[in-house]
């Protein structure tokens, strides 16, 4: 990359594989420059676009296809569908008397990402595994949602966490709001002595998000006050609009698909290895 000044205007000149990031003082969305040594991709969110200008360059500009809600809510359904199926085995696995002399979790993490390539890039994940402390030791399922579709992460929390709470608090109240509450919800399954608890749901990054952490409280709460969440979960599925989703959408689907089939189709293959 070279940078030069000519006539009071600043030239940068970008060579192969360099990559420049531009943003303004307001803090709104940064424009991802790389050059590939002849020419350039440009990356970013509308946001900070304030017009594009040039011969041939509205050509160039690529615009995601925009999918149908009921196409998008098909792919939710059907990787919630795989999602009960996996939990059910994984709870089934961790009780049993070879998993708990191991010391095996299975763990709900809803968590974060971002590119490395393009930080313009962001979104949620949710992901169902067997833990021995922090190393997987059985993989599960999982699904990315980029941040720009939080409508469809919010659906499949919804589900998620109806789900699990209904299979591992039955009779059980959770105390979310005591200020003690850390955001981990823990099975109703007694520990073992000098054992772990064998599942737990990580929810910590859903309450950072006042979004999210409302989705997850109304679940809460329906389930302490025993009452159906067919309600908040029919408005969260019918305030879906048709919008793009990103490829990585379909990716984390068609890979859970993979891992489902190890699973449930045949004995829980072994890894620790999953594509991100």
């Amino acid at each position: 990359m070279k940078i030069e000044n000519e006539d009071g205007k600043t030239i940068i000149t970008l060579e192969e594989n360099d990559k420049l990031k531009l943003q303004t003082t307001c803090g709104l969305d940064a424009i991802n420059i790389k050059s590939n040594g002849e020419k350039i991709d440009i990356i970013g969110g509308s946001n900070l676009i304030n017009s594009i200008k040039g011969k041939g360059m509205i050509e160039r500009v690529v615009i995601p296809p925009v999918i149908n809600a009921s196409e998008i809510i098909e792919k939710c359904d059907k990787w919630l569908d795989m999602f009960r199926k996996t939990h059910d085995k994984f709870k089934e696995l961790v009780l049993s008397k070879e998993y708990r002399e191991e010391n095996m979790v299975m763990e709900l993490l809803f968590s974060n990402f971002f590119t490395l390539e393009d930080t313009t890039v962001s979104g949620f994940t949710i992901d169902i595994d067997i833990k021995l402390f922090d190393t997987i030791v059985q993989e599960g399922l999982t699904i990315s949602v980029s941040s720009e579709n939080e409508d469809v992460y919010a659906y499949l929390v919804a589900n998620v966490i109806d789900y699990y709470v209904s299979k591992n608090y039955k009779g059980t109240q959770i105390k979310f709001k005591d200020m003690s509450f850390n955001g981990i919800l823990y099975s109703n399954e007694k520990k073992e002595s000098k054992g772990c608890v064998p599942m737990l749901a990580q929810t910590n990054n859903l309450r950072e998000k006042t979004s999210l952490d409302r989705v997850l409280n109304s679940i809460l709460q329906a389930h302490n006050l025993c009452i159906s969440t067919n309600q908040i979960i029919s408005k969260l599925r019918d305030s879906i609009s048709n919008q793009p989703m990103n490829d990585r959408f379909y990716e984390s689907i068609e890979y859970s698909e993979t891992q489902y089939n190890h699973i449930i189709g045949k004995d829980p293959v072994r890894t620790n290895s999953k594509n991100n």
